[in-house]
């Protein structure tokens, strides 16, 4: 936009944006991050001094356009105003049509607010859809009975039996939206009775001390209630990481009971049971609190900080991810499991996590992808004949080795240019450069499943 550029009045400009991070999925970590730009403060932007083309404006002029816009709440890297829609709803972004499952939008017709849902009759018949043309309904249809359902639910002999309903049905972040939403209409409540703000603010934290002090006894019952029933430390164990991981306001619960920190981050590690499992699950235990139990075919442990040095020298192969709140864990697990296997099947040893094996776990995890590359190259291995798994072992052990034909060659127990030779042939074969940053990795994954599949 013209007006809020500034290399209109001839100068460059430079640090206008940065990349930001965010979260694909806020209940599903494991996707990972996505970049987003954001505008910087203006004050953080850096401006040359002098004039480095012929300007389209003048300062004086430019500066009173930014004036102006910043007023309005229009400019460019300074403090946004949101300004208040001329008709506002209670229920913005919540309803959605029953028969499409499209979000409302919402319309005012004579002073009332409506929720409407337009389904043009060739997509509906498009669609297969049995939808009128339009949909209506009416705010004050849901206020009504939402108000009184409100005020029944939080009177001062019920609201603990409200909380405690909200803990146990919903993921805390459902728990806080629904809040939200209800903090909303109070604050709508609120200001057409004419109660003042800092009144409603008074309330909020009664609401709040009140919240906290029923999730606490609800926690303590949790705990005393898990003490009594299942007097086995090991199923007991069993049983509270089962819960602990579900996610959700479960696992903030089980956290609790099993003494865990509920709000810093915790970390999952898993290993395959045996002798040395047992030599992990006893260097943890030794650093509480920390829960461990076997589950499905594993030994999974959620320990409240990073291993310690005596559990990485255990000499296991044991997969770890974190750190994660409570209701984040369920996918936590998945990673901690991904490390595991990445590092079992490049014959590693210790404590693996997963940001170490990243590219190596998403390789194994996609057996799909696998079978695509043995059928691209299954003439390549049919043209090495009987050589292809001597040819495999060569470049696996070669890159391995970080290229190093005598450490290969030590490793296979061949000449090093046993290994120079069996290089040159595969990639003479495949056609894949191995000596190039992606070519290795095709390679490597190439001769990884080649070999798997011959075994």
């Amino acid at each position: 936009m013209i007006l809020t550029n500034p290399r209109y009045t001839g100068r460059q400009v430079r640090n206008k944006q940065r990349t930001g991070e965010v979260l694909l999925d806020v209940d599903d970590v494991a996707m990972g991050h996505t970049g987003v730009m954001r505008w910087n403060a203006r004050d953080k932007w850096v401006i040359s001094k002098e004039i480095t083309h012929e300007p389209l404006i003048d300062d004086a002029t430019f500066e009173q356009a930014q004036a102006i816009l910043q007023r309005r709440g229009r400019g460019t890297g300074g403090q946004h105003v949101r300004q208040r829609t001329r008709n506002p709803y209670v229920f913005r972004g919540l309803i959605y049509c029953a028969a499409c499952d499209r979000r409302t939008q919402g319309q005012y017709n004579h002073g009332d607010a409506y929720y409407r849902c337009r389904f043009p009759q060739a997509y509906a018949l498009a669609n297969q859809v049995p939808h009128p043309s339009n949909v209506y309904l009416r705010e004050d249809a849901l206020t009504g009975p939402l108000d009184t359902w409100l005020a029944s639910a939080f009177t001062p002999h019920r609201i603990e039996q409200t909380i405690t309903a909200m803990a146990d049905a919903q993921p805390v972040g459902a728990i806080h939206f629904a809040e939200r939403a209800i903090w909303a209409r109070a604050r709508e409540l609120a200001r057409d009775r004419g109660v003042s703000a800092e009144q409603l603010l008074d309330v909020r934290d009664l609401y709040d001390d009140w919240a906290e002090a029923v999730r606490a006894r609800l926690i303590s019952a949790h705990r005393t209630t898990g003490a009594s029933t299942d007097p086995l430390p090991g199923r007991r164990d069993t049983a509270l990481l089962r819960r602990l991981l579900q996610g959700g306001s479960a696992a903030t619960l089980a956290a609790a009971e099993a003494g865990l920190p509920v709000t810093d981050g915790l970390w999952v590690l898993v290993a395959r049971p045996g002798e040395t499992a047992a030599g992990i699950e006893r260097a943890a235990r030794e650093h509480p609190p920390a829960l461990c139990a076997t589950m499905d075919d594993l030994m999974v442990g959620v320990l409240s900080r990073a291993p310690s040095a005596r559990l990485k020298g255990t000499g296991a192969v044991a997969g770890l991810a974190g750190p994660a709140e409570p209701e984040k864990l369920a996918p936590v697990q998945r990673l901690a499991t991904a490390a595991l296997t990445a590092a079992e099947s490049t014959g590693r040893t210790g404590l693996i996590h997963i940001a170490d094996v990243a590219w190596l776990a998403a390789l194994t995890e996609r057996a799909d992808l696998a079978t695509v590359l043995l059928d691209r190259y299954a003439p390549a291995w049919a043209t090495l004949g009987p050589t292809a798994e001597s040819v495999a072992h060569a470049v696996l052990a070669w890159l391995e080795s970080d290229r190093d034909v005598d450490l290969a060659g030590a490793r296979l127990f061949v000449h090093p240019n046993t290994i120079r030779n069996r290089v040159r042939r595969f990639a003479a074969v495949t056609g894949i450069d191995p000596a190039g940053t992606f070519g290795a990795m095709t390679a490597w994954w190439l001769c990884r499943t080649w070999l798997h599949d011959a075994t």
